[in-house]
């Protein structure tokens, strides 16, 4: 699990530490995605990403949004499938 958000966070995104978005990966996502044989991560904005993962040789996606919680001052993740890829979003 470690190095799976490992991979994902640092390696694809670049991005030094975030300590809440890699746990949540790590507990929530890696359980449900764990047998892909590709996966990869892009940073749509601040609090927004686009997962996606190759299940049964079909490329599915999940939105992750990051939100706070400041009733407990809490980091707080929500995913939703969706249709929309890197190509659909970006390349016209």
């Amino acid at each position: 699990e470690e190095s799976f958000s490992s991979a994902l966070v640092e390696d694809i995104m670049g991005e030094n530490e975030d300590v809440d978005l890699q746990y949540y990966l790590e507990e929530q996502i890696y359980p449900l995605i764990s047998k892909s044989d590709k996966v990869t991560i892009d940073r749509i904005s601040s609090s927004l990403y686009l997962l996606s993962y190759n299940e049964n040789g079909a490329m599915k996606n999940f939105l992750l949004q990051k939100f706070y919680n400041p009733v407990k001052d809490e980091i707080v993740f929500e995913k939703s499938e969706t249709q929309i890829n890197t190509l659909k979003q970006f390349v016209k």
